[in-house]
């Protein structure tokens, strides 16, 4: 495939998508290739076709109509039959070896090619886990948990031993990507948990099961039906538009400081950091959807970076905020396809 830009308008295979905002390229067994960070990359279409075809269920003829089936009368000194649960297929991978600047939403949109990415109950994010150092630092581990467990081997075949795509800076490094049987269960209390209600009192019909259970069925029956529209060939649908993400990344500067921290533990002010996340989370969403919010503790002044769902978004929110009188400081704010790398405590 020809790797110099100036070169496509002289091959036929490539074209310019000006939906996408992206080259593609047509090879000729008929396989599309998309012109991303600098190399060609294969599109979710055939994706499409080979996660339609995992999610089949072996023996079923969809064609057939479902028809209910005859109730057995149960004798009366019938013994009650005790279902055995079965096994948990695992639907988790686990990633190393990911560059630095990566963040949550950019692995939910490349690696929500291999099929829907399973969503917290109560705040609707991507379950997916970054891990960080003692000294904030990014280790280059990730835990991303998918709707369904058919993507996993499909991750697995498609991208391990591959280069994560990023603009940020020279990135040769092949990330690993393996089933998280093991690790999916050392590490599944490390992604968000849900927020429950009290227990009911004893006699006292629902409580915190019954509501668990419900919002836990609505999400599901939710995930269901986008998975009906990503398997008719709509990947949008699903995750929006695929803006480059870091132009949708917003670093903001001049937050905080070190100092203004001090002197917040002085003053008895635990939640200084969680309500600056606050202020900047509800701000940015005066812009568009915010995805991600996440307060760099350790940088001096302060760093917030805001993800948005829309590149646009991105950029109506840095008119705004660059240049902005925050707490006696002005803001700076900005996207970059230069590396930066920033740090936070790693309970934050």
């Amino acid at each position: 495939f020809p790797d110099n830009p100036e070169e496509f308008d002289d091959d036929p295979r490539v074209s310019y998508n000006r939906v996408a905002g992206r080259y593609m390229l047509e090879a000729e067994d008929g396989v599309e290739w998309e012109w991303i960070a600098n190399r060609w990359t294969q599109t979710a279409r055939p994706l499409l076709k080979q996660q339609a075809e995992v999610y089949k269920v072996a023996g079923v003829d969809e064609s057939e109509e479902n028809k209910p089936a005859a109730k057995k009368r149960k004798r009366a000194d019938a013994k009650p039959h005790v279902k055995e649960r079965a096994a948990r297929e695992n639907t988790a991978i686990y990633v190393t070896q990911l560059p630095e600047g990566v963040t949550e939403a950019a692995l939910a949109d490349f690696f929500g090619r291999c099929g829907l990415i399973a969503e917290s109950v109560d705040s609707n994010k991507p379950r997916i886990k970054l891990y960080y150092n003692d000294d904030g630092s990014f280790k280059g581990d990730a835990l991303i948990v998918f709707f369904r467990p058919e993507s996993v081997k499909l991750a697995v075949d498609l991208y391990d031993d591959s280069v994560f795509p990023t603009t940020r800076g020279n990135n040769n490094t092949h990330m690993r990507i393996h089933p998280a049987d093991e690790s999916y269960k050392r590490h599944k209390d490390d992604l968000p948990q849900e927020t429950k209600p009290a227990p009911s009192a004893k006699g006292q019909r629902g409580g915190a099961s019954n509501y668990d259970r419900e919002k836990a069925k609505r999400k599901k029956e939710e995930m269901n039906d986008r998975l009906m529209d990503w398997g008719e060939g709509d990947p949008s649908a699903v995750y929006g538009d695929r803006d480059r993400w870091e132009d949708r990344l917003v670093i903001i500067k001049e937050v905080f400081t070190q100092a203004s921290i001090k002197q917040a533990i002085i003053d008895g002010d635990d939640d200084y950091l969680q309500d600056i996340h606050e202020d900047m989370k509800e701000e940015a969403e005066k812009f568009g959807e915010v995805t991600d919010v996440v307060v760099y503790d350790l940088e001096d002044p302060g760093v917030v970076t805001v993800n948005f769902r829309s590149a646009d978004a991105a950029e109506a929110c840095i008119k705004v905020f660059d240049g902005r009188n925050y707490d006696g400081r002005k803001l700076k704010a900005y996207t970059s396809d230069e590396p930066e790398v920033f740090h936070k405590s790693k309970a934050k």
